[in-house]
């Protein structure tokens, strides 16, 4: 009776060492689960953000591209931006396009710059005077 009774004992023991063997094979096999899990979402995350600022980045530099060809073109580059940025689904971008073909880049300074040294006209009341002369002649009185 006692050799069955430290049998059973044996036999219960290793059945409970088994079983604990068993709970920490599926303790860690959970852990390492919710551990891809987060990086896993911390990755989709990443994507959705890189997803959604593509086109806003896009946007911005036709914005800017827009607003730069408009000035060079003497048409109003804030009123053409608002527009591209505004109107949806590039609709003000290709209204742009077609606009922009019957303004030719203008040569030269832009509007209200000040010519260089020498190649404008002397301001009123100054004489003309050849290029190189020093020093300037005095405005009359």
């Amino acid at each position: 009776m006692l050799l069955l009774l430290v049998a059973s004992s044996v036999l219960i023991g290793a059945a409970v060492a088994q079983d604990n063997e068993y709970d920490d094979d599926l303790e860690k096999a959970l852990e390492d689960a919710e551990e891809e899990a987060f990086w896993g979402s911390m990755a989709l995350g990443g994507m959705c953000c890189m997803i959604m600022l593509i086109p806003i980045i896009i946007a911005v530099i036709i914005a800017v591209w827009v607003y730069k060809d408009a000035e060079k073109r003497g048409m109003s580059g804030i009123l053409w931006l608002l527009i591209v940025i505004f109107v949806p689904y590039f609709i003000g971008l290709i209204i742009y396009l077609i606009v922009r073909r019957s303004h030719p880049i203008q040569q030269g300074p832009p509007p209200g710059a000040y010519p260089p040294p020498g190649q404008g006209p002397p301001p009123a009341g100054y004489p003309q005077q050849p290029p190189g002369q020093y020093p300037p002649q005095q405005p009359p009185r």
